[in-house]
């Protein structure tokens, strides 16, 4: 399974939860029907120093729930985002966080509950194969930033971490 459609798997789980701001749903599902903005787009968990950001959180998270900034401006509307990603250049990236409750490294039992029953073995695993290998990259990246901020602390937890889901 290529990267496309893995992202537009995750918006597709993503989108399970009931949003803060319903109206974010549709500039996700542009997003994910978008191939030219699936390529552009990076998950991550901090968007604080991204210039190319989008974050919307599900009910139940105390993350703010719509913030949408690219090349320097702040869009408030859904369709006024999407137009402004449009006009990115396409070797830019856009840093898309969200935020739902309790939130794991990844979704990974989710593959078991959104999977039908008539798919086969292999796609199961395809699939769970997938989902360990963003798990173990989302944790790389926090150990990236847990070392950044000399965080010694959080980065003994995350190789902790990495070390149970490579085991």
């Amino acid at each position: 399974m290529n990267k496309l459609k893995y992202r537009q798997e995750y918006i597709q789980w993503f989108l399970n939860f009931r949003l803060k701001r319903m109206r974010a749903s549709r500039l996700l599902l542009k997003i994910s029907q978008n191939p030219q903005l699936l390529e552009q787009v990076v998950f991550t968990d901090d968007i604080s120093d991204k210039d190319n950001a989008l974050q919307i959180a599900a009910k139940g998270t105390s993350a703010f729930p719509f913030i949408c900034r690219i090349d320097g401006m702040h869009y408030s509307q859904s369709l006024e985002a999407y137009r402004a990603m449009l006009n990115l250049p396409h070797d830019e990236y856009i840093h898309i966080c969200l935020a739902y409750p309790d939130r794991p490294s990844l979704p990974e039992e989710s593959v078991h509950v959104n999977i039908e029953a008539d798919v086969d073995g292999e796609m199961v695993q395809n699939l769970q194969y997938i989902w360990q290998h963003l798990a173990r990259q989302e944790i790389l990246n926090e150990i990236d930033h847990a070392l950044d901020r000399k965080d010694h602390d959080e980065f003994y937890r995350l190789i902790s971490k990495l070390r149970r889901i490579e085991s």
